[in-house]
């Protein structure tokens, strides 16, 4: 049988699968469709539909050990104590750097460049602040007020430089990760929303913590290309609801435990029958121990892993994404192992603990890249100070990528 071309879409057909028209040679498709072209073939539509980029899935992984992190860490240790803490800001980097370097993923690790000269004048400024808080209300109850207005005039602009110099600072196959929030933003995210806490009895804790995040996230970038955090405020809300239920529902556990040592004791100790001043207090808080730091262990972890995942898996990096896996079950028996094994060892097992947790989290988190990971673009660098990211780490407010 003869094969004839269409005039319009130019496909090869049998000579019974077209008409000869007005129009020249055509397929019955292209009869009814004048304006139908190559593309609109269903031949072709098939094979564009095989073609699709499939999305690549890219494990993270760390590849640090316990071993070589503990030399690191020990000489730390010695060189910080030996100089008054002045070593301090190397140690951080030299910490950071192991973390980072061993972090990789789609083949390329992480990479951290942080001065220890920045990190040093931002603690000194910090130390400064801690000074004033500590001895203003000794010296003049107005001087601590006028201490603490300070601190509150101008932590927006440390928060927004600390998130600043953690970005700019960290960098992906040679590009930096930057941060584009700005000081008025960050003032009325915390402010704004944070005066919301004590006015509803904590109620809005939640809808703070997820605007932080949403303000960090949203204005965080790999170069040019923007992230973005895909949920509100309920989904978070969700979160500390279930922390909340089950930690209510230990809590009554734990009480009818306690309540029941508490009878057996009080039965076998016949001096606290007779006497309930003559209890051993000291017997029943030991044997309460236990309880309460399986309660740490498995709320706490439960809490993390839960809000670890619901925030990564509505992330967006441009078209890559991310999938988190974080379990609650495995992140508690890893912290509890570790703090454990670190009271045990007096301290000594801390370094194989930090690389125990760091793998868990690399192997539990997944890039997913739908068109490739070769399109991001290096942005301009530009200096930032690392005076706000040590003076929030100062008074416990650092908040970490």
């Amino acid at each position: 049988m003869a094969i004839v071309r269409c005039g319009q879409c130019e496909k090869e057909f049998s000579q019974n699968e077209v008409s000869v028209t007005t129009r020249g040679v055509l397929c019955d498709a292209c009869k009814q469709n004048p304006d139908r072209t190559a593309s609109d073939h269903p031949v072709q539509q098939a094979t564009a539909l095989r073609t699709a980029p499939v999305p690549a899935h890219h494990q993270f992984e760390f590849s640090g050990t316990g071993s070589e992190y503990f030399r690191i860490w020990i000489v730390n240790l010695f060189l910080s104590v030996v100089t008054l803490g002045i070593y301090s800001a190397w140690a951080k980097v030299r910490k950071n750097q192991y973390f980072y370097r061993n972090m990789r993923v789609a083949g390329s690790s992480f990479d951290y460049h942080g001065n220890p000269v920045a990190i040093l004048k931002g603690r000194g400024i910090a130390v400064v602040l801690l000074l004033g808080f500590k001895y203003a209300p000794s010296i003049h109850m107005a001087l601590y007020f006028a201490v603490l207005a300070i601190f509150l005039g101008v932590f927006p602009w440390l928060l927004a430089r600390s998130f600043a110099f953690r970005l700019h600072n960290s960098s992906w196959r040679s590009i930096r990760f930057r941060f584009h929030g700005a000081v008025t933003q960050t003032a009325k995210v915390l402010y704004g929303y944070g005066i919301l806490v004590p006015l509803s009895l904590g109620i809005c804790y939640p809808l703070l913590y997820q605007r932080i995040r949403a303000f960090f996230y949203n204005n965080a970038a790999f170069g040019q290309t923007r992230a973005r955090l895909r949920i509100g405020a309920g989904p978070v809300y969700s979160v500390f609801i279930r922390t909340a239920g089950v930690s209510l529902a230990l809590f009554i556990v734990i009480s009818i435990i306690l309540s029941i040592l508490f009878i057996i004791t009080f039965i076998v100790d016949r001096t606290a029958a007779r006497s309930i001043a003559g209890f051993h207090v000291g017997k029943f808080v030991l044997m309460s121990l236990p309880l309460y730091g399986f309660f740490f262990f498995t709320v706490y972890p439960f809490f993390q892993a839960s809000m670890t995942n619901l925030l990564w898996n509505n992330i967006g990096l441009g078209s890559a994404a991310f999938k988190s896996t974080q379990g609650a079950l495995r992140l508690a028996g890893i912290l509890a192992g570790n703090a454990i094994l670190t009271l045990v060892t007096l301290g000594f097992y801390w370094p194989w603990a930090a690389v125990k947790l760091a793998r868990y989290r690399a192997e539990t988190m997944i890039l997913v890249a739908q068109d490739g990971l070769d399109d991001f673009a290096a942005d301009a660098a530009t200096y930032i100070t690392a005076a706000g990211d040590e003076i929030t780490s100062a008074f416990d407010v650092d908040i970490s990528f």
